[in-house]
């Protein structure tokens, strides 16, 4: 991929969960995510392209919020929060 193709990609995404050891097996399970741990409550994952983690939430409400935060590449190569 051409670094045009990838401006404005999402670069790094996180995600709240409640239970990381059910998250982790369930996206290697069925996306074959590789992840590595830094600490009890949080967990990064790469799918060979994007990068992103999971960290601990008491809660995550259905319908809520279901993005931390989520990095876009920029064409400076700097990482932005996204739009």
């Amino acid at each position: 991929m051409s670094r045009v193709e990838q401006n404005r990609r999402i670069d790094y995404i996180e995600f709240p969960t409640t239970n990381i050891e059910e998250t982790k097996r369930f996206y290697s399970e069925v996306f074959e995510w590789e992840f590595t741990d830094f600490g009890p409550d949080y967990t990064s994952f790469t799918d060979g392209r994007m990068g992103g983690g999971f960290s601990v939430a008491p809660e995550v409400p259905a319908g809520g919020r279901p993005i931390d935060r989520a990095l876009f590449h920029e064409p400076s190569g700097d990482r932005s929060p996204g739009p």
